[in-house]
């Protein structure tokens, strides 16, 4: 049997999903094709502000009615709530010493948090992937997407069409179509082939992870409580948040969802602390957690509730294959690359690559437009993944000292908050990735912070760098990020709402 498409994508996750809806509204015949099966286990879990608007701008433009309610947190409850998922009001951030207590203090000086919307109805939202991504799949499946999962895919021939050898159940098939995009991730089905430049060494940050799901996790507000922590100065409750606690050997993320069910993972710096080979993936897990004890507290009576294998662990996450788009193909991007869950940009940036994709690939679009808009795409993925790189590796190169940190999330703040006020949020790419005002200013930033970490600093010394930073990041400083009424307690940076 051999199936023919203008347009065949591999990997069935949101985000190949979610674009294969999209191509059949464009009156693209589409293959989607997967190794797995739905539902299934993911983390990669957190939506941001950002994230959201590309997915309401989608949604109005495609006519995608059926998924625009998980743009809003209210929405999604009101009309989808057979899907799990989360309230995240923004992000918060706790420090540990290493073998202590966790130890607040008057001034927060252990403390950050950012809002990033100002109610509850306009909330972004954690996603429970096995529900979103199935849904995802079965709508681009009511849009007329020819679907197979469990299947094996082997690429046979490029030119002058592609041509797959696939294997499902035990069935042979093959596939043929002009245009091939990848969405497979780590499995690097299509760069592989390619042998596209893998750039995964220049990349500065370096970490891995151990996590799973879990329930009966306290929240964590309750025991900063009970550590003595002036909770009344937070902008909203610190668990209803891309939650971050941060050790020396690097953080735990905890994402919560309304099912009470949290997402929990130590991310590692992996050049410091490599994976032991003899130490299971749950023995590692609980290892970092008795370094935490207040977390180790606030996890007492947790159990793991998926994947069913128990807590994972991963190699290295840090992924970058170039170029992402040619005259016949694109990587989705995740698939292009991958940085670190710190500053939740996997899903915004999937998103915004479905969308410049979309526009791509449109029918409507000459085929010239259409090379210029995938040589762009190319270009702008290079550049992003280095920015996110930038930002991330700044925050793990400053987690010992936590006013350095703090200072250290406002360049991405003020990157996300930029760009949250742009029109069409992407005209100089990903969180501004090129806008050359912003690059330098990061530039400038992340040389300040890593000098100051090889000292110990004093109050007076952190006041002076803060002082130091705010200038250099002004000019690209929209929402007021020095100037909070509450030391590191900020409720004004919400991005509009929509």
């Amino acid at each position: 049997m051999k199936l023919t498409a203008d347009v065949c994508i591999v990997g069935a996750g949101f985000a190949g999903s979610l674009l294969a809806n999209i191509l059949r509204r464009q009156g693209r015949q589409v293959v989607l094709l997967d190794r797995g099966r739905h539902p299934r286990f993911a983390i990669g879990e957190s939506s941001t502000p950002l994230g959201n608007r590309l997915l309401r701008d989608l949604c109005q433009t495609w006519d995608l009615a059926e998924i625009a309610p998980l743009a809003k947190f209210g929405s999604w409850q009101q009309k989808l709530p057979q899907l799990t998922g989360g309230l995240k009001r923004g992000f918060s951030y706790f420090q540990h010493p290493l073998d202590q207590p966790f130890q607040p203090t008057a001034d927060h000086a252990t403390e950050l948090l950012v809002a990033a919307s100002s109610s509850n109805e306009h909330s972004d939202t954690h996603w429970l992937r096995a529900d979103v991504d199935t849904y995802l799949y079965e709508q681009a499946i009511a849009a007329g997407a020819i679907a197979r999962d469990q299947t094996r895919v082997e690429i046979r021939e490029r030119s002058p069409l592609w041509q797959l050898a696939c294997e499902r159940r035990g069935e042979a098939f093959e596939v043929e179509a002009p245009f091939l995009i990848d969405g497979t991730g780590e499995a690097a089905l299509l760069p592989n082939f390619l042998g596209l430049q893998d750039r995964s060494a220049e990349m500065l940050t370096n970490s891995r992870g151990v996590f799973a799901h879990f329930d009966s996790v306290t929240r964590w507000e309750t025991c900063a409580k009970a550590h003595g922590a002036v909770t009344a100065d937070y902008p909203f409750p610190c668990d209803d948040a891309a939650q971050h606690q941060v050790f020396d050997f690097g953080w735990m993320w905890q994402l919560r969802f309304v099912n009470d069910v949290v997402s929990i993972g130590f991310a590692l710096d992996a050049a410091e602390h490599p994976a032991p080979a003899d130490v299971t993936p749950a023995d590692e897990f609980h290892q970092w957690l008795q370094r935490a004890p207040s977390v180790a507290e606030q996890m007492r009576h947790a159990r793991v509730v998926a994947p069913a294998v128990g807590i994972l662990r991963s190699g290295r996450l840090q992924r970058w294959r170039s170029p992402a788009a040619g005259p016949d193909y694109a990587l989705l991007a995740h698939s292009a690359g991958f940085v670190d869950p710190l500053h939740s940009s996997g899903i915004a940036h999937s998103l915004s690559a479905v969308a410049r994709l979309a526009l791509a690939l449109d029918p409507a679009r000459s085929a010239d437009a259409r090379q210029q808009q995938l040589a762009a795409y190319a270009f702008s993925m290079d550049h992003e993944l280095a920015f996110i790189d930038e930002l991330v590796a700044t925050c793990y190169a400053t987690r010992r000292q936590f006013g350095l940190f703090a200072m250290a999330t406002m360049l991405y703040f003020a990157a996300a908050t930029s760009c949250e006020r742009q029109p069409g949020g992407l005209s100089a790419g990903f969180l501004g990735a090129e806008w050359p005002l912003l690059r330098e200013a990061v530039r400038q930033s992340r040389q300040l912070l890593l000098a100051a970490r090889q000292q110990v600093l004093s109050r007076n010394d952190l006041a002076t760098i803060r002082r130091q930073l705010a200038g250099i990041l002004a000019p690209v400083d929209v929402v007021g990020l020095f100037s909070p009424e509450t030391p590191h307690m900020y409720a004004h940076t919400a991005a509009p709402e929509f």
